[in-house]
């Protein structure tokens, strides 16, 4: 990812706060609101491209909130972690425009994968090892999500809404990916 000049953040923080421990937090918050908006003004712009907006903004959205507890495979550096998502939501995009799978099998895999991150979440790595009370909050929580997620998906098959079933489909599939990825990656360390 773009790296944010620490001057300018260092401004902002010290414009904010001026307690050292309250600083470092705030200029952590502000470095990942900023890296989340490049992101997102990212897919925006990849929306723009393949006429999927709003789809690119629900998968977003369905990612962001499911990732954190979800772990996986995590990228060595920020650019490539950038990189990575900004082809992965292409590839979304190009699937939802040019894919026309039948909604069994839309549902197939989305069950498939939401059993995936049932089992597996959270994927943990050596760079953030998790405790065995936070792995316990971060798989329920994963788990919380995804079957939420599942009822959106049921209600939005139901109503015809097929962006926002698109959105969760995908979201799930490529997190579920994601897990797989990361078990892979984390058990060669």
């Amino acid at each position: 990812m773009i790296q944010v000049k620490d001057e300018w953040l260092d401004k902002l923080a010290q414009q904010i706060s001026s307690d050292e421990e309250e600083y470092e937090i705030i200029k952590y918050g502000l470095r990942q609101c900023f890296l989340t908006l490049i992101n997102l003004v990212s897919i925006l712009i990849c929306g723009v491209f393949w006429n999927e907006i709003l789809f690119g903004l629900f998968l977003f959205l369905s990612i962001y909130l499911l990732r954190p507890y979800a772990g996986g495979y995590h990228a060595d550096t920020q650019f490539r972690c950038y990189m990575i998502s900004l082809g992965i939501m292409n590839v979304a995009m190009a699937g939802k425009k040019w894919l026309n799978m039948h909604i069994v099998v839309q549902i197939s895999i989305y069950v498939s994968a939401l059993l995936l991150i049932w089992k597996n979440a959270p994927v943990e790595n050596a760079r953030n090892p998790l405790e065995n009370e936070e792995i316990q909050i971060y798989s329920y929580k994963a788990k919380l999500i995804v079957v939420c997620y599942g009822l959106l998906e049921g209600i939005s098959i139901v109503l015809h809404k097929g962006i926002l079933y698109d959105s969760f489909f995908y979201g799930v599939a490529i997190t579920a990916s994601l897990v797989l990825a990361g078990k892979w990656k984390y058990k060669k360390e």
